[in-house]
């Protein structure tokens, strides 16, 4: 084979590999991200509250699409969710003007005018409120928190009628919501309607069988009714639920209170103060039992516990006022008396009606917290 046949085959053979060989791979073509994108990928920063970046992507999607409601109205919930942390009128301004472009974009979102609403009721706009509730509903009659957020503002203007009315329909949109139960057995309880109250809970806790917190409600309402037994089933119950709760340790030890089993309940306040050593309404319970049983060095010790850790409570001061004239101090309850009057001038004792704990025979439980501390567990309703 001559030199001249094999250069020849050489560039044959490297002819043919060029014309198999694949040839590399083009770079695809970028992706063009719509103001949709935009609004979903801002969504989710939001949802980490990463707000900054939140703020750049719905930013991003009103600039491709100038008339796009639904990021008028994320990026107003973000600028509303700064004014609530940061306490900033000028990002509350923000929201409620991105709330008005997206309802002047889409009349006809019933979400759009029930998100406005909320801002509004947040700005104490509270009659633009209602009547951006009353659209909603009107272009929306089945969604449920528009109603349950109507309820509120009618709650707030003292309209109970109208309160439960929207509750009911509230119910009525979404009856597995079991916050909506427990709103309305609340105002139900307030008009004295124990039976209707009962009925609501019973159904709250069909729907969240664990939640301790309803079983403590409900046992107040039994107890009020002085139906005794189901309110301390109701109690062990929650009790076994949240074993690291003081809140049915305390009420409780209210419910055996009541019934004047002394011993029982201050086991139950012992057992609450060994779960929350600095809780001031167990020692305040504790105190008055003390009181009660005339053990009067172990009740101020409670008393000063109470004041110490409630000092803005007036209850506390008022119930160690009373244990000081109990025992013949009067310039001590005197000075305890004054300093409740200073923390609540318009209270019913301080006109002298506030009756003395070794002689008061209590008809329900007080229903805690007497100072300032609230339970956990409630669940709130959402604007979102």
């Amino acid at each position: 084979m001559t030199t001249l046949y094999r250069s020849r085959m050489s560039a044959l053979l490297l002819a043919l590999f060029a014309l198999v060989a694949p040839c590399p791979a083009a770079d695809p073509p970028k992706k063009e991200r719509t103001s949709k994108d935009y609004l979903e990928r801002g969504n989710l920063f939001l949802a980490r509250d990463d707000r900054a970046q939140a703020l750049a992507d719905f930013n991003k999607a009103i600039e491709l699409d100038p008339k796009f409601a639904d990021a008028y109205r994320s990026r107003a919930l973000l600028h509303w969710q700064t004014a609530v942390k940061t306490r900033n009128k000028e990002e509350l301004d923000k929201a409620l003007e991105d709330a008005g472009e997206a309802v002047k974009l889409d009349p006809k979102n019933a979400l759009a005018y029930r998100d406005r609403g909320v801002l509004q009721a947040s700005a104490g706009q509270f009659d633009n409120a209602l009547a951006d509730f009353d659209e909603a509903v009107k272009l929306d009659p089945k969604n449920a928190s528009t109603y349950a957020l109507r309820a509120g503002l009618h709650l707030r203007r003292g309209e109970i009628d109208k309160t439960l009315a929207d509750l009911t329909s509230a119910i009525d949109a979404d009856p597995k919501e079991s916050t909506y139960h427990v709103r309305r057995a609340e105002i139900y309880l307030a008009k004295g309607d124990q039976a209707k109250a009962l009925a609501d809970y019973t159904a709250a806790l069909g729907l969240l069988p664990k939640s301790a917190t309803l079983y403590v409600d409900r046992a107040r309402v039994y107890a009020q009714g002085k139906d005794f037994a189901k309110a301390l089933a109701d109690l062990d119950e929650a009790a076994w639920l949240e074993p690291k709760s003081p809140l049915p340790l305390t009420t409780r030890g209210d419910v055996h209170s009541v019934k004047g089993d002394l011993d029982k309940a201050i086991l139950d306040y012992d057992e609450a103060l060994k779960l929350d050593p600095r809780n001031p309404s167990a020692y305040l319970a504790r105190g008055n039992a003390h009181v009660r049983k005339r053990d009067f060095d172990q009740a101020l010790a409670d008393l000063d516990a109470a004041v110490k850790f409630a000092p803005n409570s007036p209850a506390t001061w008022l119930a160690r006022g009373h244990l000081y004239r109990e025992k013949g101090d009067p310039d001590r309850a005197l000075e305890d008396y004054n300093q409740a009057l200073k923390l609540s001038p318009n209270s019913a004792f301080t006109l002298g009606r506030a009756p003395r704990p070794t002689r008061r025979r209590a008809t329900t439980p007080a229903p805690p917290p007497t100072t300032g501390r609230r339970s956990r567990g409630r669940r709130r309703t959402s604007w979102r």
